[in-house]
């Protein structure tokens, strides 16, 4: 977490068919966010600075990866788990990447480790706490029992994310270098 900024430096966490296969009935999707209560609340982002800034509250880790889990989707709505995203990035492209690691985890009946972080360059800031805007946003995934691991780059200040995903694939070394992390140092 980014306690200057107010936004998560990067979420990790493990999707596994278990949480998105079909057990029940959808979970509805909670419609507030929430302090995090293991931080101090002068340190997080509140809702009133997302109000009328033009930005969604972009979630790190989506609440579509827990379809049947009432408990752990609605924690996805937690303020440390989100940054504010581009609307035309967060419904579009990216949520068309969270739902192909979906489909993906689904189709291999595999668990995929996901890392999704916030890059900022600027000082870009929304609201009464100074939320920082990200420059970019990124995701980096393995799949263990397939052995290939995939990272995709987007820029938030872009007005159009048309084309393809293969567009701004990079590689997971491109994504350690921009953020400065070695999230994969064990394989």
């Amino acid at each position: 977490y980014n306690y200057a900024y107010r936004i998560p430096n990067y979420t990790i966490h493990v999707l596994t068919n278990n949480q998105i296969s079909n057990k029940g009935n959808n979970v509805k999707r909670r419609t507030t966010f929430f302090v995090d209560d293991n931080l101090l609340s002068d340190k997080s982002s509140l809702n009133v600075d997302y109000k009328n800034s033009g930005f969604d509250r972009g979630h790190m880790v989506p609440a579509g990866d827990f379809y049947w889990q009432k408990i752990l989707k609605h924690e996805t709505f937690v303020l440390t788990n989100i940054a504010p995203q581009n609307p035309k990035l967060n419904r579009g492209i990216w949520r068309n990447l969270e739902e192909r690691i979906r489909i993906k985890v689904s189709d291999c009946s595999c668990n995929a480790n996901i890392i999704t972080g916030t890059i900022i360059k600027t000082d870009d800031r929304i609201g009464i706490n100074n939320v920082g805007i990200p420059d970019l946003f990124y995701k980096a995934f393995y799949f263990k029992k397939l052995e290939v691991m995939y990272a995709f780059l987007f820029d938030n200040n872009l007005n159009n994310y048309e084309g393809e995903l293969s567009e701004f694939q990079v590689s997971v070394d491109d994504i350690e270098r921009i953020s400065n992390q070695d999230f994969f140092d064990l394989l």
